[in-house]
């Protein structure tokens, strides 16, 4: 899990690396990663960080992250922005 979640904030420090340029690019390498992986708990982890990005924002359904990112987001730049605060968020909620 840990090598998991070191590779995203590698991806939202380096966008260029992985040609990040919004949060649809991130959403993309991310199913990517946890295709290939085949990983229940990684699989998991995401789904329970759309519904701690939904709860955390009022919304009673659960939602795929990267819309609601999308939705609240001005721009490209901004929702990667989202993405790495709401993430950052969610990672240190469990601790």
């Amino acid at each position: 899990m840990l090598r998991f979640i070191d590779y995203i904030f590698f991806l939202t420090t380096y966008k260029e690396a992985g040609a990040i340029n919004r949060v649809e690019d991130a959403s993309y390498v991310i199913q990517g990663y946890l295709m290939a992986m085949q990983d229940d708990a990684l699989n998991e982890f995401m789904f329970n960080f759309s519904s701690f990005m939904c709860n955390k924002l009022g919304i009673t359904d659960r939602i795929e992250w990267s819309k609601v990112i999308r939705f609240n987001a001005h721009s490209d730049a901004h929702s990667l922005e989202l993405f790495e605060n709401f993430f950052r968020d969610y990672v240190n909620s469990m601790d």
